[in-house]
């Protein structure tokens, strides 16, 4: 597993719609270099898609109302 002096930047849970969801299950995330197991994320169903999809959606809209400089701002702080 990946060694990370903050392990609460490791999530393996998925974000959906504003809310973490640990899925069905997990399968491993594997660096493609060396085979080694980096992480676990949460195996998500079409229907956490689905939502994640509409969910964006909105989100766009709400979004595409923002001036670029507003915008410009909330990307630079990230």
């Amino acid at each position: 597993m990946l060694d990370l002096k903050d392990k609460t930047l490791l999530v393996s849970d998925a974000l959906v719609a504003g809310e973490w969801t640990k899925g069905q299950c997990q399968f491993d995330v594997t660096n493609p270099s060396t085979g080694a197991v980096i992480g676990q994320v949460a195996d998500c169903t079409s229907e956490d898609a689905e939502r994640a999809i509409q969910a964006a959606e909105v989100t766009q809209k709400e979004w595409a109302k923002c001036a670029a400089l507003e915008r410009a701002d909330v990307l630079m702080a990230l």
